[in-house]
């Protein structure tokens, strides 16, 4: 195998094993939120066997005639544990296979060669503790070290698979970009190509002659490349997601934890995804001037003000002792940078669907940091916000349809064509508009004030995306791309405001 297949596939891998990792770390916190993890009393086996025993028809769960003290759990709790070691058993393998590519692969730098293989030094320390803790009948503090061994398992995966993907492929190995902007009939393709990309050849680092830049600029451009639009729309999911949790104000510590983690943590996956996308957006008119894309700030600097974030997010939440919402913390930035903008973004049209879930963490962490799981009324946040998300960015890609094609994003409405974007843009739009509903039932945690907000903004909603339909315009595809920011802003802005003065509907 060659160096570039060898290079192409430690990506590949690495993807996957963060992925898995993230997944594992999923179903772990859901096992301790439903208590199953006791669930399957021995280690490594499950009531000594390997595969996990069905229910009695008579009881509905582990037969206690079989095992002794089954009759405290469910099947379905058997299920949730057994589930958990079962993923961990899929990821010993692929792991395995990521670290001896990368360590193999000397044209990597030696630290991104060695950390996949200390990262299989701490999983098979953390599968241990996992052991102990279930041995042990769950204490504290095994319990504790395990979710931190786990965590640090996952940044140091996260970061040697990052720094993989920043490694450019050796010369004639990259693959030539597919134009994907359709000419229409009496256009000639330099029109349809929209404006002319900046070249490539262009300075991207300060010369000796350039002005000293002020400190003031220089903090700017930190700022720029934190992303703060973003941060405080995320940050209204989280606190949404406290309201409803506490039915009320909730407490001052975890509130301002969530507020600082939530903070660093965009900021860190800004900064990530400013170096990883600096090419392609130097290629692009709306974000070639960017901090990082003009050489303004170094990758290096730019990669060590994430990395810095990313710690004191999670040690934001860790020391308020909000371990899982420290772990969902770095799972976000984890699936933010390398599944969303590593892997999905440049490779097909549903990156935004699916890579979207990445603005659905803060409802989760919100929930968990006051809660210690994550409850129903939380997903259904954070699924909100899911379905908002294509809508709202695919009426952005309609506005700059021509950039994205410019630096070879397969983005929705360059692929399916703008007709098909706008009718998906609509049929996003009420099934945002009809989720927003379910918080008042089936959950009933949301009363009158809130559907009173939901009702009114989902309806505008509606209407916008169906007049996005009728009469598309740069103007309306701009106007409805702001109005998304707003509606959600205000949806979740009553919605804690209808948890501090409830009215029940019946």
């Amino acid at each position: 195998m060659d160096t570039a297949k060898r290079i192409l596939w430690v990506r590949r891998l690495g993807v996957i094993v963060v992925a898995l990792t993230f997944s594992i770390m999923v179903v772990g916190s859901w096992v301790k939120a439903t208590g199953s993890g006791l669930s399957c009393p021995d280690w490594p086996a499950c009531y000594g066997e390997w595969l996990p025993p069905f229910p009695s028809a008579e009881t509905g769960g582990i037969d206690p005639e079989r095992f002794d003290h089954a009759d405290a759990y469910t099947q379905a709790q058997v299920l949730y544990e057994w589930g958990h070691r079962f993923l961990v058993s899929l990821l010993a393998p692929i792991l395995l296979t990521f670290a001896g590519l990368a360590f193999f692969n000397r044209v990597l730098h030696p630290a991104v060669r060695w950390l996949p293989a200390l990262a299989g030094v701490v999983l098979v320390i953390q599968i241990g503790i996992g052991g102990a803790t279930v041995l042990q009948g769950n204490p504290a503090a095994t319990t504790t070290l395990h979710l931190a061994t786990a965590t640090l398992f996952l940044m140091m995966v996260t970061t040697a698979t990052t720094f993989v993907w920043l490694r450019p492929l050796p010369p004639g190995a990259q693959p030539a970009p597919v134009e994907r902007v359709a000419v229409v009939p009496g256009q000639d393709a330099a029109s349809a190509a929209g404006p002319e990309p900046v070249a490539a050849s262009t300075p991207t680092t300060p010369t000796q002659d350039a002005p000293q830049r002020t400190f003031g600029a220089v903090v700017k451009d930190f700022v720029e490349i934190s992303k703060p639009r973003i941060i405080l729309l995320l940050l209204v999911v989280a606190w949404a997601a406290m309201f409803v949790a506490a039915r009320g104000f909730p407490p001052a510590v975890p509130f301002l934890a969530v507020t600082v983690a939530g903070t660093l943590s965009t900021a860190a996956a800004g900064a990530f995804n400013h170096v990883l996308e600096r090419d392609r957006d130097a290629r692009m008119g709306r974000t070639a001037s960017r901090p990082v894309a003009s050489g303004r700030i170094s990758v290096r600097a730019a990669l060590l003000y994430g990395g810095v974030n990313t710690v004191l997010s999670a040690a934001a939440l860790w020391v308020v002792g909000a371990g899982l919402a420290a772990a969902l913390t770095l799972g976000a930035i984890a699936y933010y940078v390398v599944v969303y903008t590593v892997w999905l973004k440049p490779t097909t049209p549903q990156n935004i669907v699916i890579g979207g879930f990445a603005g659905s963490f803060p409802a989760l962490i919100g929930w968990s940091a006051l809660t210690g799981s994550v409850g129903a009324p939380a997903w259904l946040i954070a699924g909100l916000v899911f379905l908002w998300t294509p809508a709202h960015f695919w009426s952005l890609a309609l506005l700059y349809k021509h950039d994205y094609a410019a630096a070879d994003y397969p983005m929705y409405p360059n692929v399916a064509g703008e007709a098909a974007t706008r009718r998906q843009i609509l049929v996003y739009s009420i099934l945002t508009a009809l989720a927003s509903l379910l918080l008042v039932y089936p959950l009933g945690v949301a009363g009158g004030v809130y559907i009173a907000g939901a009702f009114v903004l989902g309806v505008a909603l509606v209407r916008r995306a169906d007049g996005l339909v009728r009469v598309p315009s740069p103007k309306t595809y701009r106007g409805f791309f702001l109005f998304t920011i707003q509606y959600l802003g205000l949806l979740l802005v009553a919605l804690m405001v209808d948890q501090v003065a409830f009215v029940p509907l019946a």
